[in-house]
């Protein structure tokens, strides 16, 4: 992503967003954020309302290096599995669980030494609703 005032994602505050999707997978998939930065990016990918997601080899982090958002945001989503995913250099935090109703999300294999935080809860995500297998150290 690169800022361009003309352009119909600098509307956008996510570089992708996956809404009301169902029995979604994404393997091998990198977003890079080119200067200029646009002030209004936040996360590189947001998932809302996402039953059934797949993520497997994923890079990433926010949009501002060393910024509050997180690299990947998640709001209701259930029966996830992410795995062998890679937090870029200047990740915050790399996962955020937002918000009530996220559920059966398994994390595996996942390399974070490049995050300040590999996830974390707001807004009354449930911490119950996802489990650790392993990450990279």
């Amino acid at each position: 992503m690169a800022h361009d005032p003309a352009a119909p994602y600098d509307k956008a505050e996510h570089a992708i967003v996956f809404k009301q999707a169902r029995n979604l997978r994404l393997r091998d998939f990198e977003v890079v954020w080119e200067s200029p930065l646009y002030s209004r990016w936040r996360s590189a990918f947001a998932f809302d309302e996402v039953e059934g997601l797949t993520l497997d080899g994923l890079s990433a982090r926010q949009a501002q290096a060393g910024g509050a958002d997180p690299a990947v945001l998640f709001r209701r989503v259930s029966g996830a599995s992410i795995r062998d995913c890679r937090a870029g250099a200047g990740t915050g935090t790399f996962l955020l669980f937002s918000g009530p109703g996220s559920r059966d999300v398994r994390l595996g294999a996942n390399d974070v030494r490049l995050a300040r935080t590999y996830y974390g809860f707001a807004e009354g995500a449930d911490p119950g609703a996802v489990l650790e297998a392993g990450k990279k150290d």
